[in-house]
């Protein structure tokens, strides 16, 4: 099944994302989601054409050390804070409608198995990193712009390159070979 051409609601995908995490009996932190949310729609992207979420992420000024946010994700989850856990699933928001098998949730599912163990710090790190669509939205606008949308274009052409196209069924595969490179780097970067 496809996700719709517009994208699935984004508390939807977050709330996958925090059940996989409850199905480990682990915990997610707010900046955890964002960054996988933001991971999972790149990836997304990159893998399908079409956009994970049907919200834009944004570099915004006031945040500019979470990296790239989703707005109803950070209206939802930001009391929690940085150090904070989600407690909880979002009432009304699911992905249950979804097809087990839709290739959306096997994306998010390899994103959770290669990112959930990180630290939000390391997260973070990866996507403000040099060159990423949140970098080049935080230095190229003028600095009294507080909230720059990033484009989905934008998002494609960074994740693209990072991956190769495969089909359906060896992408979940390529998606953690490509990563793993990648995370090693950063959880060596950042310590």
């Amino acid at each position: 099944m496809k996700a719709p051409r517009n994208g699935y609601p984004p508390l939807s995908v977050a709330n996958h994302l925090i059940g996989l995490a409850a199905a480990e009996n682990k915990r997610i932190s707010y900046p955890q989601l964002q960054s996988m949310l933001y991971l999972s729609h790149g990836w997304h992207l990159s893998l399908t054409g079409r956009p994970l979420v049907s919200e834009p992420f944004y570099a915004w000024r006031g945040c500019w050390y979470r990296g790239p946010i989703l707005g109803s994700a950070y209206m939802e989850f930001n009391r929690y804070g940085a150090i904070g856990w989600i407690p909880s699933l979002v009432p009304r928001y699911s992905l249950d409608q979804v097809d087990d098998r839709s290739y959306a949730k096997r994306i998010m599912s390899r994103i959770w198995k290669l990112y959930g163990g990180q630290p939000w710090l390391a997260l973070v790190a990866i996507t403000r990193s040099d060159d990423t669509p949140w970098q080049r939205a935080m230095v190229s606008t003028d600095p009294r712009i507080e909230r720059i949308r990033l484009p989905n274009s934008e998002i494609k052409s960074y994740f693209e390159p990072r991956i190769s196209m495969h089909s359906e069924a060896s992408a979940p595969r390529t998606v953690a070979r490509r990563s793993s490179c990648f995370e090693r780097f950063w959880s060596w970067v950042v310590g």
